[in-house]
């Protein structure tokens, strides 16, 4: 991903779904993984969110971040839809539904 392709999803996530970070620790993070071949299509603008480089890192390696990333939308089973799962944004307490154009909507509580 280039710098000006990650720019398009924090200009459009903000920060940090997880916990609010704004720094130079946000990295992308693919809701269904690509898997071992680097499926391309999964490279899409609902299919990638902005997460801190701990929170990243915890939905890859703990179980039980895992479990609560994918009941926030973070984190989706490979048959998951990203354009039809919503997201959870921890700071906002808000959920958002994802485009493949870098928008967002924001859904009603």
């Amino acid at each position: 991903m280039t710098p000006k392709q990650f720019q398009k999803y924090l200009d459009r996530d903000k920060h940090c779904y997880h916990c609010g970070i704004t720094d130079d620790t946000l990295i992308p993070q693919h809701r269904a993984g690509r898997g071992m071949g680097g499926v391309k299509s999964r490279n899409n603008a609902a299919n990638i969110i902005v997460l801190c480089s701990y929170a990243n890192g915890m939905l890859e390696s703990d179980a039980k971040f895992a479990e609560a990333g994918r009941i926030r939308g973070w984190k989706l089973a490979s048959w998951q839809e990203p354009t039809a799962a919503p997201i959870y944004d921890t700071m906002n307490n808000c959920w958002w539904q994802l485009d493949q154009n870098y928008g967002r909507l924001l859904l009603v509580n």
